[in-house]
Protein backbone atom coordinates (compact mmCIF):
# COMPACT_ATOMS: atom_id res chain seq x y z
CA UNK A 1 0.00 0.00 0.00
CA UNK A 2 2.83 2.38 0.90
CA UNK A 3 4.60 1.59 -2.39
CA UNK A 4 1.45 2.44 -4.35
CA UNK A 5 1.20 5.80 -2.52
CA UNK A 6 4.85 6.62 -3.32
CA UNK A 7 4.30 5.72 -6.97
CA UNK A 8 1.22 7.95 -7.25
CA UNK A 9 2.94 10.81 -5.39
CA UNK A 10 5.99 10.55 -7.63
CA UNK A 11 3.83 10.49 -10.75
CA UNK A 12 1.83 13.53 -9.56
CA UNK A 13 5.06 15.43 -8.83
CA UNK A 14 6.48 14.64 -12.28
CA UNK A 15 3.25 15.72 -14.02
CA UNK A 16 3.16 18.99 -12.03
CA UNK A 17 6.78 19.76 -12.91
CA UNK A 18 6.11 19.08 -16.59
CA UNK A 19 3.04 21.37 -16.58
CA UNK A 20 4.99 24.19 -14.92
CA UNK A 21 7.77 23.84 -17.52
CA UNK A 22 5.25 23.88 -20.39
CA UNK A 23 3.50 26.96 -18.95
CA UNK A 24 6.83 28.80 -18.67
CA UNK A 25 7.68 28.00 -22.29
CA UNK A 26 4.25 29.13 -23.50
CA UNK A 27 4.49 32.42 -21.55
CA UNK A 28 7.97 33.07 -22.90
CA UNK A 29 6.81 32.49 -26.47
CA UNK A 30 4.07 35.13 -26.04
CA UNK A 31 6.40 37.63 -24.38
CA UNK A 32 4.90 37.02 -20.95
CA UNK A 33 8.32 36.40 -19.49
CA UNK A 34 11.47 38.32 -20.15
CA UNK A 35 14.97 38.61 -18.85
CA UNK A 36 17.38 41.48 -18.85
CA UNK A 37 20.35 41.63 -21.14
CA UNK A 38 23.49 40.98 -19.13
CA UNK A 39 26.04 43.45 -20.40
CA UNK A 40 23.60 46.30 -21.09
CA UNK A 41 25.00 49.84 -20.99
CA UNK A 42 23.48 53.28 -20.49
CA UNK A 43 25.08 56.69 -20.88
CA UNK A 44 22.94 59.84 -20.77
CA UNK A 45 23.32 63.46 -19.69
CA UNK A 46 20.68 66.15 -19.64
CA UNK A 47 17.93 67.67 -17.53
CA UNK A 48 15.17 66.34 -15.30
CA UNK A 49 12.05 68.50 -14.87
CA UNK A 50 10.37 67.81 -11.51
CA UNK A 51 7.23 69.99 -11.57
CA UNK A 52 9.16 73.01 -12.84
CA UNK A 53 12.31 72.45 -10.79
CA UNK A 54 15.13 71.72 -13.25
CA UNK A 55 17.96 69.34 -12.32
CA UNK A 56 20.98 68.45 -14.42
CA UNK A 57 22.19 64.87 -14.41
CA UNK A 58 24.89 62.63 -15.80
CA UNK A 59 24.19 58.87 -15.68
CA UNK A 60 26.50 56.05 -16.74
CA UNK A 61 25.67 52.44 -15.90
CA UNK A 62 27.06 49.11 -17.05
CA UNK A 63 25.48 45.78 -16.21
CA UNK A 64 28.52 43.57 -15.87
CA UNK A 65 28.43 39.79 -16.27
CA UNK A 66 28.36 37.04 -15.63
CA UNK A 67 25.66 37.82 -13.04
CA UNK A 68 22.45 39.52 -14.11
CA UNK A 69 21.57 42.60 -12.05
CA UNK A 70 25.06 43.64 -10.97
CA UNK A 71 27.15 46.47 -12.32
CA UNK A 72 28.96 49.77 -12.12
CA UNK A 73 27.21 53.14 -11.77
CA UNK A 74 28.33 56.73 -12.14
CA UNK A 75 25.54 59.22 -11.35
CA UNK A 76 25.57 62.94 -10.59
CA UNK A 77 22.51 65.12 -10.03
CA UNK A 78 22.39 68.85 -9.26
CA UNK A 79 19.46 71.18 -8.82
CA UNK A 80 17.50 73.36 -6.42
CA UNK A 81 17.89 72.01 -2.92
CA UNK A 82 19.47 68.67 -3.87
CA UNK A 83 22.84 67.47 -5.10
CA UNK A 84 24.16 63.94 -5.09
CA UNK A 85 26.76 61.65 -6.59
CA UNK A 86 27.66 58.00 -6.50
CA UNK A 87 30.90 57.34 -4.67
CA UNK A 88 33.93 55.17 -4.91
CA UNK A 89 34.62 54.29 -1.29
CA UNK A 90 38.26 54.21 -0.30
CA UNK A 91 39.86 51.58 1.90
CA UNK A 92 38.91 52.03 5.55
CA UNK A 93 41.64 52.41 8.14
CA UNK A 94 41.08 51.34 11.74
CA UNK A 95 40.24 54.34 13.90
CA UNK A 96 39.67 56.69 10.95
CA UNK A 97 36.55 57.69 9.06
CA UNK A 98 36.32 56.33 5.51
CA UNK A 99 36.93 58.77 2.69
CA UNK A 100 34.70 59.07 -0.35
CA UNK A 101 35.22 60.41 -3.85
CA UNK A 102 32.46 61.07 -6.36
CA UNK A 103 32.77 58.59 -9.18
CA UNK A 104 31.75 55.13 -10.28
CA UNK A 105 30.38 52.81 -7.62
CA UNK A 106 31.18 49.14 -8.29
CA UNK A 107 29.16 46.03 -7.42
CA UNK A 108 25.83 47.88 -7.38
CA UNK A 109 22.33 46.77 -8.43
CA UNK A 110 22.08 47.50 -12.17
CA UNK A 111 19.36 46.10 -14.42
CA UNK A 112 19.20 47.38 -18.00
CA UNK A 113 16.50 45.79 -20.12
CA UNK A 114 15.12 47.11 -23.41
CA UNK A 115 14.61 50.88 -22.91
CA UNK A 116 14.46 50.78 -19.08
CA UNK A 117 17.14 50.84 -16.42
CA UNK A 118 16.68 50.22 -12.71
CA UNK A 119 19.65 51.09 -10.53
CA UNK A 120 20.50 51.18 -6.83
CA UNK A 121 23.84 52.56 -5.68
CA UNK A 122 25.59 54.10 -2.72
CA UNK A 123 26.64 57.70 -2.74
CA UNK A 124 26.74 61.07 -1.03
CA UNK A 125 23.94 63.66 -0.96
CA UNK A 126 23.18 67.17 0.22
CA UNK A 127 19.58 68.34 0.56
CA UNK A 128 18.31 71.71 1.75
CA UNK A 129 14.89 73.21 2.44
CA UNK A 130 12.22 72.65 1.08
CA UNK A 131 13.27 68.99 1.11
CA UNK A 132 12.41 67.07 4.22
CA UNK A 133 14.61 65.69 5.59
CA UNK A 134 17.44 68.16 5.23
CA UNK A 135 20.52 65.98 5.07
CA UNK A 136 24.23 65.92 4.32
CA UNK A 137 26.05 62.58 4.15
CA UNK A 138 26.10 59.08 2.77
CA UNK A 139 22.98 57.71 1.14
CA UNK A 140 21.58 55.08 -1.19
CA UNK A 141 19.99 56.23 -4.42
CA UNK A 142 17.42 54.34 -6.50
CA UNK A 143 17.08 55.45 -10.13
CA UNK A 144 14.38 54.36 -12.57
CA UNK A 145 15.19 55.56 -16.09
CA UNK A 146 13.08 54.99 -19.20
CA UNK A 147 14.04 56.14 -22.68
CA UNK A 148 10.92 57.07 -24.64
CA UNK A 149 12.38 58.63 -27.75
CA UNK A 150 15.47 60.03 -29.42
CA UNK A 151 15.96 62.75 -26.79
CA UNK A 152 13.19 62.28 -24.19
CA UNK A 153 12.27 59.95 -21.37
CA UNK A 154 11.21 59.67 -17.73
CA UNK A 155 13.27 59.35 -14.56
CA UNK A 156 12.51 58.86 -10.90
CA UNK A 157 15.27 59.40 -8.33
CA UNK A 158 14.74 58.34 -4.70
CA UNK A 159 17.42 59.28 -2.17
CA UNK A 160 17.42 57.14 0.99
CA UNK A 161 19.19 58.62 4.03
CA UNK A 162 19.24 57.69 7.72
CA UNK A 163 16.76 60.57 8.27
CA UNK A 164 14.29 59.54 5.57
CA UNK A 165 13.87 59.72 1.81
CA UNK A 166 13.52 62.41 -0.85
CA UNK A 167 12.10 61.74 -4.31
CA UNK A 168 12.16 63.74 -7.52
CA UNK A 169 10.71 62.56 -10.81
CA UNK A 170 9.58 63.77 -14.18
CA UNK A 171 10.44 64.14 -17.81
CA UNK A 172 14.08 64.01 -18.87
CA UNK A 173 15.80 65.32 -21.93
CA UNK A 174 19.26 64.41 -23.12
CA UNK A 175 21.52 65.77 -25.81
CA UNK A 176 22.92 62.35 -26.48
CA UNK A 177 22.25 58.87 -25.23
CA UNK A 178 23.83 55.48 -25.64
CA UNK A 179 21.67 52.58 -24.47
CA UNK A 180 22.80 49.26 -25.86
CA UNK A 181 19.52 47.43 -25.22
CA UNK A 182 17.21 50.10 -26.67
CA UNK A 183 16.84 50.43 -30.45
Amino acid sequence: MQGLFRLRFGLATAVTAALVAIAALVLASFGGASSSSVGGTLSAAGTLNDHGAIYTYNLNANETGPEEGKGVVGFNLQGPGLTLCTVFGGQTVSGQSPTYTCGHASFQAVNIDACKATIQAHGFSHSDFPFDPIYLGTMTVAVEFERQGTSIGKMKVTVYTPKGKNTISGDVTFGGIAMSTCP
